[in-house]
C-alpha cells in the first residue's frame, strides 16, 4: 500500500489551465476529467493519498462528493484557502455516514504524522501553507504544503507537493509518492528557523 500527496489540484477551476502549463496537456474543458485520470492512474485502492489544500473550486458540497465518491483509495484532505469552508464542514460532518465518503480518513487544516521510513520513524508536518516554523523542524520533521504552484522552496526540510511542482520538478503533472519526498530531502539539510538550535535537537 503505497502514500501518495498531491495539493492544488483546482478541479472545475476556471482559470487553471491560464495560469499554468495544464494547458500543454488539457483544456479547460476536461481539466477536471484529466486530474481524476491522473489520480486514479496512480492510485490503487489500497494506496493513500493526501491532498493538501485547493482540491476542488466549488461551494457545492453535492458537486465534491460526487468527485471524490470517483477517486481511487483513502482520501486525506487538507483544506486550503480556496477550499469553501461551508462544503467542507459538511462533508467533515456527514464523511461516516455518507457511503460515497467511505474513503475520507481526515478533513483538517494541518495535519501531522509519523511514517516508517527506511526503518525508523518520521515526522511529517502537512499543511496548505508553507510554514517558516513547523513542530520538531530542529529535529528533522518535514513540512509539505502546496499553494505556491512550484514557485516556492523554502529552506530545509520543506517542500511544495503541488501538481505543477511535480511538473516543475520531473517534467509531468503527477503525484508525489512518500518515497519521491525522501529522495528529495536527501539533498537538504536541517534547518532551525527560530531559536532551536543543535543543542536542542
Amino acid at each position: 500500500m503505497a502514500i501518495y500527496l498531491t495539493s492544488d489540484l483546482h478541479a472545475d477551476h476556471k482559470n487553471i489551465c491560464k495560469y499554468t502549463q495544464r494547458h500543454l496537456f488539457t483544456s479547460q474543458e476536461d481539466h477536471a476529467e484529466w486530474i481524476a485520470d491522473i489520480w486514479n492512474s496512480t492510485v490503487k485502492p489500497g494506496d493513500t493519498v493526501y491532498s493538501l489544500g485547493d482540491f476542488m473550486f466549488t461551494s457545492k458540497a453535492e458537486r465534491i462528493i460526487e468527485y471524490i465518491a470517483g477517486l481511487s483509495g483513502v482520501k486525506r484532505f487538507i483544506t486550503g484557502n480556496h477550499c469553501n469552508s461551508k462544503a467542507w464542514a459538511h462533508i467533515r460532518k456527514t464523511r461516516c455516514d455518507d457511503p460515497r465518503l467511505g474513503s475520507v480518513a481526515l478533513v483538517d487544516k494541518l495535519h501531522r504524522c509519523h511514517f516508517e521510513v527506511e526503518g525508523t520513524k518520521q515526522m511529517f508536518v502537512m499543511c496548505h501553507f508553507p510554514l517558516a516554523v513547523w513542530e520538531n523542524q530542529h529535529r528533522g520533521a518535514i513540512m509539505l504544503h502546496g499553494h505556491s504552484h512550484g514557485t516556492y522552496q523554502g529552506s530545509g526540510l520543506c517542500l511544495d507537493v503541488g501538481l505543477d511542482m511535480a511538473y516543475k520538478l520531473y517534467g509531468e503533472h503527477r503525484f508525489f509518492s512518500l518515497e519521491d519526498v525522501i529522495e528529495f530531502m536527501r539533498t537538504r539539510e536541517v534547518v532551525s528557523n527560530d531559536y532551536h538550535g543543535e543543542e536542542d535537537r
